[in-house]
């Protein structure tokens, strides 16, 4: 007998709770993505069509479920299954994942929706004063209980176009959050 899937969210905001703006991330830090890539090895990915569109392609070594009302124009990649419903979705993750966890990757519809659902949530908080036009639904995680939480400094290149490039160091935190 299989075990029980625990179905997780991974995300990184600010202090606002911002995730995105103007349909990517409005930040990019590499130990966050480490982290993403670490924690998401092997499982299966449910997100959003704009997340989809934002990332550079298939991401290696982990399925892809595209939630989306719309089908797609073009015939998906090789690995990415296309997905009009939550629990289809996560029927298809239960089927594609390697692992016992299904991660829920964005954006700020797909978390809100699928928060009943969810077992644990993977914060990257960031203290970096950034608007944005997305946000996580925050006040879910007071149905949570925080489990762990590390402080850590990050390096941030925003895509701010009057510092494209320019590094910033920050403080941030990794927590993660159960149900009870």
């Amino acid at each position: 007998m299989q075990p029980p899937l625990i179905i997780c969210q991974i995300v990184c905001m600010n202090h606002r709770n911002v995730i995105g703006s103007a349909g990517g991330m409005p930040w990019h830090i590499p130990e966050d993505l480490a982290r993403f890539k670490k924690l998401t090895m092997g499982s299966a990915l449910i997100m959003g069509r704009k997340t989809w569109a934002s990332l550079p392609g298939v991401l290696p070594g982990r399925a892809h479920v595209v939630l989306s009302r719309s089908r797609p124009q073009h015939q998906p990649p090789e690995g990415v299954v296309w997905s009009n419903h939550l629990q289809e979705a996560l029927a298809a993750a239960s089927q594609l994942t390697t692992t016992e966890h299904i991660f829920i990757i964005g954006g700020g519809q797909i978390y809100a929706a699928a928060m009943a659902v969810t077992h644990r949530v993977y914060v990257t908080k960031i203290h970096l004063d950034v608007p944005g036009d997305v946000h996580y639904p925050s006040a879910a995680l007071a149905n949570f209980t925080e489990q762990e939480h590390t402080q850590v400094n990050l390096t941030a290149y925003t895509n701010h176009p009057s510092n494209p490039e320019e590094a910033l160091a920050v403080k941030g935190a990794f927590i993660e959050y159960h149900r009870p």
